[in-house]
């Protein structure tokens, strides 16, 4: 069985925190003020509200890890408040407001050498992001020009598993065509991306470029790394570590 690596998406490989904070507190009430300015909603007047509203419903989906996509979640918020608005209003504002972040997103240091060193072994990369938002991760990569490094790009928007349910994992190894005891992921967060990864089968490597402490128990990430300058030949190395030899 041929070996693959995923990779996590922000805090990995792309840096953006206007696009994480619009993902997990402003996006409806950004959209209350397009649609108002368009004539096609009331003044949004309670935003802060609608935020604390917004933040409840994806602390749920992070619990019970079943995803609701951008417009979903705009659409489930504005139900609970009562907002009554034309559903069909609302993607091409989600769209736009994603779109505009795009620009505004920078790649992690060392990161496109790794991806070069890895695409020169021929190994198949994917990606496994919580993201509400797939085409943002689309359009950031192609204006990167780090598209093409990537067979596949599984987020929680598109599978519909946030990273707390291991079936985004299982997902993306499918759809790259490879076992996950044959697969590394590689990511910033040692509860989403480490444990979630091992609860799925993959080895990990934990980036750990905040320098945080490594938590006490339970299964250890396969490697960590502070920086990804470098990285390729550590990965390489690892995935020829059989799977027997862990």
């Amino acid at each position: 069985m041929r070996p693959a690596i995923t990779f996590d998406f922000h805090n990995t490989l792309i840096r953006c925190d206007p696009w994480f904070d619009l993902e997990v507190a402003g996006l409806p009430g950004a959209v209350s003020h397009a649609l108002w300015e368009a004539g096609a909603g009331p003044d949004p007047q309670n935003r802060q509200e609608m935020t604390e509203v917004y933040r409840a419903l994806r602390a749920e989906v992070i619990i019970h890890g079943n995803e609701l996509d951008a417009t979903e979640g705009v659409l489930e918020t504005f139900r609970r408040m009562g907002y009554v608005v034309q559903s069909d209003a609302v993607p091409p504002i989600v769209d736009r407001l994603f779109l505009t972040l795009v620009a505004e997103s920078e790649v992690i240091d060392g990161v496109r050498d790794t991806l070069g060193h890895i695409a020169e072994l021929g190994i198949p990369v994917g990606i496994v992001s919580s993201a509400v938002h797939h085409d943002f991760l689309e359009w950031t990569l192609e204006h990167h020009g780090l598209r093409a490094f990537f067979a596949d790009v599984t987020t929680s928007a598109s599978s519909g598993y946030y990273k707390s349910r291991p079936e985004i994992f299982r997902v993306a190894c499918e759809r790259l065509g490879v076992a996950p005891d044959h697969t590394i992921h590689v990511g910033d967060s040692f509860r989403f991306d480490h444990l979630g990864g091992s609860a799925a089968g993959l080895r990990t490597i934990w980036f750990n470029q905040a320098g945080v402490d490594r938590p006490d128990g339970g299964p250890q990430p396969d490697l960590v790394l502070d920086s990804l300058v470098g990285a390729g030949p550590l990965i390489a190395q690892l995935l020829a570590v059989p799977v027997d030899a862990r």
